[in-house]
């Protein structure tokens, strides 16, 4: 390797660094929200742990194309205070062969951010539901002291008397939505317990609906009053979590993602070709195919893609406006790149609200990238003839 790429890699590297540390700290800040919930689930300090650090691949693919832009601006405004890139320039040395280092830097981190954003994030994400789902299903009676989860299930919970985290709850009141007669299910106790693998309580009143098939002007109701019962875990989990939940398209590495989309792929040509005519065919296929789950497919993949290209983008995007060749250092070319790194961040979060229609999310992943290429292109050759 040159001593001139070594020596621009290694202040480059040391930059990103420290950029990416601070912003892993600052994002990882963001999250201590979601670990102190699955702590007060009762989970155990190395599980504790683990969660913390699943919350790491989440942060990386982000924080990598900031911690480029911060890394490749900051490199050549110092080369450019300190006259260094003059010197280097007549020494013999062209703008693109200084810049050609840092550029191909900033490509094999695209690779190693497409890595982590299609498999480790993808792992971690699906690791952390599996985590917290089960810890919900080993004692319900912890999450009586956050309500919070409860509510995210159309349920409610009151608990009036004393409460034993993970072992037993006095005064509780439950109400829930039953999905099936869209009407309500009340419950109260006097005790709720947990022991071993089983959920009881003592003095309960049960309040449901009653379909018996009569035509009344008004909702009849059984009251159940229990002196005592006991089921297994088990049942109480699968009540609360009836409904399941589903592997989405963020919980799936890319290799399942592409066999997932060409299953639904298939779904729609099947479906498709039941019909006789042939354009009404064609015509049915296409509008199935812009409004299924096989836009949502396209659009994840391309949102990864998206993000692992910033990392070149923004990199090249840093080097072209970190150049400054006029006497007096021009802030200029830091207002342009926060104008439009801006502008990415903007069209890929309304990208992502856009999933299911793949051609506006495919224009807002992609369009950022081509005009913030063309811009630094068109600034290198500027300052390469000698153009502020």
């Amino acid at each position: 390797m040159p001593i001139l790429w070594r020596y621009l890699l290694g202040h480059y590297l040391k930059i990103f660094t420290l950029s990416i540390v601070a912003f892993i700290i600052l994002l990882l800040v963001t999250r201590l929200d979601e670990v102190a919930q699955f702590a007060t689930l009762g989970a155990s300090f190395f599980d504790v742990i683990m969660f913390a650090l699943f919350q790491l691949p989440y942060i990386l693919p982000i924080a990598v194309p900031i911690s480029c832009l911060i890394a490749s601006i900051i490199l050549f405004k110092n080369l450019s205070n300190t006259h260094e890139l003059a010197a280097l320039r007549a020494a013999g040395n062209s703008l693109k062969n200084i810049v050609a280092p840092i550029v191909i830097a900033g490509s094999i981190l695209a690779l190693g951010n497409f890595y982590i954003i299609s498999e480790l994030s993808t792992f971690s994400h699906l690791s952390t539901r599996r985590m917290k789902n089960e810890m919900k299903s080993v004692n319900p009676i912890l999450l009586l002291q956050n309500s919070h989860l409860l509510r995210a299930r159309g349920a409610y919970v009151n608990v009036l008397g004393a409460l034993s985290p993970g072992e037993e709850a006095h005064d509780v009141i439950f109400a829930m939505k039953n999905k099936h007669n869209s009407r309500l299910y009340f419950m109260a106790a006097k005790r709720f317990f947990s022991k071993d693998s089983t959920l009881g309580g003592d003095n309960v009143t049960i309040i449901s609906h009653s379909s018996d098939g009569g035509d009344y002007d008004f909702d009849p109701f059984v009251i159940e009053n229990i002196g005592s019962f006991s089921n297994p875990i088990e049942e109480f989990s699968l009540f609360m979590n009836s409904e399941g939940w589903r592997l989405n398209n963020d919980h799936l590495s890319l290799r399942f993602l592409i066999i997932k989309a060409r299953e639904e792929l298939e779904v729609l040509r099947k479906a498709s070709s039941s019909h006789d005519d042939g354009a009404y065919e064609s015509v049915s296929f296409f509008k199935s195919l812009s409004n299924s789950d096989f836009s949502k497919i396209l659009s994840e993949i391309l949102r990864r893609v998206s993000v692992a290209i910033a990392v070149f983008t923004f990199t090249f995007m840093g080097a072209a406006f970190g150049v400054d060749i006029g006497r007096n250092p021009s802030r200029r070319g830091i207002a342009v790149v926060i104008a439009l790194a801006t502008l990415y961040l903007a069209a890929f979060f309304a990208a992502m609200s856009l999933g299911s229609f793949f051609g506006i999310s495919a224009t807002l992943y992609l369009v950022p990238h081509i005009i913030i290429i063309a811009l630094s292109f068109w600034t290198l050759s500027r300052i390469t003839r000698g153009i502020e």
